[in-house]
């Protein structure tokens, strides 16, 4: 059974991939998509991170003030205790959540016009793994995702709605806050500032490859003013850093390079807009001297770089520009696979408990309460058909709305 799942999964994720490349919008492969990664990330039960969010979840109603019992940002508590109130049980808490990103997701995908199905092919194949593990992270992914519109709009209260959402996804977990430099988007528009900005990133990375020898004494001062976030500081890099700093100039350079002849005025925007966030989440390059962990800072970007790319593919007016921005697509996600599947961790460990310990793949489902799980799964089926069968209109209409509010700036 295990084998067929993969079988499956994989056939889906590579048919999606095809139907991105050849242009086409093929809603029965990105529902299937969604149906059986909502199912795999949910109903894991098994492997790494898991196990704590399960023994969390199952104890947090019984501490008499679990927000000084647990470790976990204040919001991501709040959450389980009030599902924990309600009788659900963590599957069933899980699957809103799962519904709730999926949602945030798709929507950013539609709401940028992107090649949905290219880009969901690309998530199955790394970023599905790891949302799977880190579920707190994959929170924060999608709501900051989802707020990056907010960055090329006119208005104070699109600033406001920002800031806001950075809180919230604060509130899951910590990392969120690195996000708050985005604001500078709404501050400086000028293509000379982001020019100067980039070459101040590249001198900051540079200086701490000549002081990366001395980061090791600067982390041991640091550590003895932090209570948490210690395991931040500590960890042995070989060529982690350089790997994430690879991929990250790959994808702002195809950026760059082939917007040019990018034909749609609204999809020139929006790249110069991600040129614009690459940039400036440059400046915390140098984290990743410090510890693997940082990583997350960029990986949790690769969804709005790869964005950004299938706008060149669908909307350039050079062939050329097209397979070059096709090609830094794979690049990146490959990369990627390579340094976190391959080499930092044991892909045996990461992914093979998501498709082998599985309640619903395995039949398991006297593990879980009927009664909220009836009711959650509905809801999933219909939030799946409602983001990928009906949200044309809807989709057409916010488009039309947001024409007036976006901000055209590029060079």
């Amino acid at each position: 059974m295990t084998i067929f799942i993969y079988f499956i999964f994989y056939i889906i994720c590579a048919l999606n991939i095809v139907s991105g490349i050849r242009k086409r919008n093929d809603s029965v492969l990105f529902a299937a998509a969604l149906c059986f990664v909502f199912v795999l990330m949910t109903f894991n039960y098994k492997g790494p991170d898991i196990g704590v969010y399960i023994a969390e979840y199952n104890t947090i109603g019984h501490v008499s003030n679990p927000f000084k019992a647990v470790y976990m940002e204040w919001g991501y508590t709040l959450l389980t205790v009030i599902c924990g109130k309600i009788g659900l049980d963590f599957f069933a808490f899980r699957a809103i959540l799962s519904i709730i990103i999926l949602s945030l997701f798709v929507n950013t995908i539609n709401y940028y016009k992107a090649q949905r199905n290219l880009v969901m092919g690309a998530y199955m194949l790394y970023l599905f793994v790891f949302d799977t593990i880190q579920l707190r992270n994959c929170i924060v992914q999608f709501i900051i995702l989802f707020a990056t519109r907010y960055l090329f709009r006119k208005s104070r209260w699109s600033t406001l709605k920002f800031l806001i959402c950075v809180a919230v996804a604060g509130s899951i977990h910590t990392i969120a806050y690195v996000y708050l430099s985005l604001v500078l988007i709404k501050m400086f528009k000028k293509p000379s500032f982001y020019k100067q900005l980039f070459i101040f990133v590249m001198a900051l990375f540079v200086a701490f490859i000549v002081l990366q020898p001395l980061l090791p004494r600067l982390e041991a001062i640091i550590s003895k003013f932090l209570s948490r976030g210690t395991g931040y500081l500590s960890g042995t890099i070989t060529i982690g850093w350089l790997i994430v700093f690879l991929l990250y100039i790959i994808g702002l350079i195809a950026l760059y390079l082939y917007k040019s002849k990018v034909r749609d005025r609204r999809a020139k925007s929006i790249i110069y807009t991600i040129i614009k966030v690459n940039i400036i989440l440059g400046l915390f390059l140098p984290l990743t001297f410090i510890n693997n962990n940082f990583n997350r800072i960029f990986r949790n970007n690769i969804i709005l770089t790869l964005i950004g790319l299938t706008l060149i593919y669908k909307n350039s007016a050079s062939a050329k520009d097209r397979q070059m921005s096709l090609c830094a697509f794979v690049a990146i996600n490959a990369g990627w696979i390579y340094s976190d599947m391959f080499r930092r961790y044991d892909i045996n460990i990461i992914l093979k408990p998501i498709f082998d310990s599985n309640l619903i793949v395995n039949g398991m489902t006297s593990n879980l309460l009927l009664y909220t799980s009836v009711i959650v799964l509905s809801l999933a089926v219909v939030a799946i058909l409602r983001l990928t069968v009906y949200p044309k209109r809807s989709a057409n209409r916010r488009v039309v709305s947001d024409m007036s509010k976006i901000r055209v700036v590029y060079d």
